[in-house]
């Protein structure tokens, strides 16, 4: 039996990152609103990246809430960070269950983060498609 298997695209968007985050964590920065969570068990994030400056790196990731007005925690999918430019097609579907089980809500973005060790901002044009797969 086949699972369902939904498509979000976003973007391009602009993402920065100003070295107020932190080094090891980054920053959140979402390209989704919030949607139902009931029904998603596995993600699979492709990106696009283009014109990156300087040395930001990006982690594609998803945020949790029960009310869209109060965001929860943000969780990384993966855990390297890419920092080139082009097309980042992940590692296949993610499961990400464990954290919705007790949220209605998710959204979806990028951690992103300066490694240059300046105050500098960093700045990149960022698109995203999440293939959603239903729990079966």
């Amino acid at each position: 039996m086949a699972c369902d298997v939904r498509v979000v695209n976003a973007g391009p968007m602009p993402v920065w990152s100003d070295r107020t985050e932190s080094p090891s964590t980054g920053l959140f920065i979402h390209l989704t609103g919030f949607q139902d969570s009931a029904e998603i068990e596995r993600v699979r994030i492709t990106m696009e990246i283009r014109s990156m400056s300087g040395t930001m790196e990006v982690l594609p990731g998803y945020q949790v809430a029960n009310e869209a007005t109060s965001p929860g925690n943000a969780y990384g999918i993966g855990s390297t960070y890419v920092n080139s430019e082009g097309i980042d097609y992940g590692s296949g579907f993610t499961d990400i269950s464990g954290n919705l089980s007790s949220q209605q809500l998710v959204r979806f973005g990028v951690f992103v983060r300066n490694t240059n060790g300046s105050t500098h901002t960093e700045l990149a044009l960022l698109s995203m498609r999440i293939e959603m797969q239903a729990r079966a």
